[in-house]
């Protein structure tokens, strides 16, 4: 069910008087009535960063006073230890159990399924203090930070609502992330990259009746119908033809799991690029490129255990671009937010900045669904006109009809003016997913119907073996 302004309103005023308050007495913040309470302090810093995500802890003081409480920088800055983060993690916890979407996308591929979910992760350095909280990885490299906060974000790509942001140690893997195994409605779709790449993890979701669509790994294991087992460097290599669709058996030995391996053939100039991105990023963290790694940028792989008569090859590669939603969020969050910068040098005051950022993200991103999803609407466009009135958002949530009001005019400024559009050559990812065809995603003629039907030996055929070894 589609948000409305008033629901929004109410939302807001429950998880920053009435969540907030619990979470200041739960965390021991608020052991007695103080000017500043509760409430008060975790709207002072919320609203005043998302408003300003560079403001001064005087900027954040004088917020405070416009909220009725008179506050020095000073006796703000003391507040900011270990009871405040975990005041305002709960807080943000509280808020990211409400439902909070637009109106789901017009776009009938999408619709297909139960719902369309991409999942990601993102790191945000911390300083060294907090590293026996929140270990950091280091990339093996002993200049680099030794604590970090990982986020863990779910997103409904059909109505924009948040899945769920977890907060885990920046040296948790991926797919160990508890969000990462959240159950499913059955007939969804779940698009993630290859950090989460788990073979018996795809089969349990595959299971329980839901569909995936993921990227491949430089090093997974490839048995076709009378083939013998081969690494996907080597399966690719003996490939005939510019396309390959076809239902395969991935993994080894008791990991294993039948689905359709989609393989298409990029121009030279793209795996050139490819390459060279994986290098760049290989060196940032002192690492070797593999060779497998290297030959698999000459392809677009993708696995799935979606049929063709529900997601054909060409919709598939339309379908795959709707992930990079979430890069985008996460863009937003940093770009716009400045959500991984802090002015402050102390651990918590640090800590509490980010938990304090990121629970502004969250209200900068439901006040944006109330304008559409966000294949619809641009993060960037819609962040911007929030911020400019986030500090009046605080000043007003304890006026319901003035709440709903201003809500409702920034509903209307958002909708004119933060809408994507298309432009000749860079279609929208709702565009192209629309009409996949008109965008490159067309299957050349005489290709047709290559998408072999589970268990049957069709489609797109191997070299002979000789060839292969040749």
């Amino acid at each position: 069910m589609t948000t409305t302004v008033a629901e929004l309103a109410a939302t807001l005023q429950s998880v920053f008087t009435t969540e907030a308050d619990d979470a200041a007495a739960a965390s021991g913040f608020l052991r007695r009535r103080r000017c500043l309470d509760g409430p008060t302090f975790v709207q002072a810093l919320t609203f005043g960063w998302l408003a300003n995500p560079q403001a001064s802890l005087g900027e954040l003081a004088e917020l405070a006073d416009e909220l009725g409480c008179p506050v020095s920088p000073q006796a703000l800055d003391q507040r900011l230890g270990p009871q405040a983060a975990d005041c305002l993690a709960r807080v943000l916890h509280a808020a990211l159990l409400r439902l909070v979407q637009a109106d789901p996308v017009a776009a009938p591929l999408l619709r297909r399924f139960g719902s369309v979910v991409a999942r990601d992760c993102s790191t945000i350095t911390l300083p060294a203090e907090l590293a026996d909280r929140l270990p950091g990885c280091g990339h093996g490299r002993p200049r680099q930070a030794s604590a970090g906060l990982k986020l863990h974000v779910g997103l409904e790509l059909t109505t924009g609502a948040l899945e769920g942001v977890g907060l885990h140690p920046a040296k948790t893997a991926d797919r160990s992330c508890a969000g990462s195994h959240a159950p499913l409605p059955e007939g969804a779709l779940l698009l993630e990259d290859l950090g989460f790449f788990d073979v018996p993890r795809l089969r349990h979701y595959a299971e329980q009746g839901c569909y995936v669509l993921s990227r491949a790994p430089a090093r997974l294991l490839i048995t076709a119908p009378g083939r013998r087992p081969q690494n996907i460097d080597r399966f690719l290599a003996g490939l005939a033809g510019e396309r390959f669709d076809r239902w395969v058996t991935i993994g080894r030995r008791h990991k294993t799991w039948r689905c359709r391996l989609i393989a298409v053939r990029v121009p030279p100039e793209v795996a050139q690029q490819r390459r060279e991105r994986v290098e760049q990023e290989a060196h940032k963290v002192g690492r070797a490129v593999s060779q497998r790694r290297l030959a698999l940028c000459g392809w677009t792989v993708l696995l799935t255990n979606a049929p063709a008569a529900l997601l054909s090859l060409a919709e598939a590669l339309a379908a795959r671009r709707v992930r990079w939603q979430i890069e985008l969020l996460f863009r937003v969050w940093k770009d716009e937010g400045r959500l991984d910068e802090s002015r402050g040098r102390k651990s918590y005051r640090v800590l509490c900045e980010v938990l304090a950022k990121l629970l502004g993200q969250v209200v900068q991103h439901w006040a944006t669904l109330l304008a559409g999803s966000p294949l619809e609407v641009s993060g960037v466009k819609a962040a911007r006109r929030v911020r400019r009135r986030a500090a009046r958002l605080a000043e007003v949530l304890g006026q319901w009809q003035i709440l709903v009001e201003l809500l409702a005019r920034l509903q209307a400024r958002l909708r004119r003016f933060a809408r994507k559009r298309g432009r000749p050559g860079r279609p929208t990812t709702l565009e192209v997913v629309n009409a996949p065809q008109q965008y490159g995603y067309a299957v050349p003629p005489g290709e047709e119907g290559t998408a072999s039907p589970e268990g049957a030996d069709a489609g797109p055929q191997l070299l002979p073996e000789a060839d292969q070894a040749a």
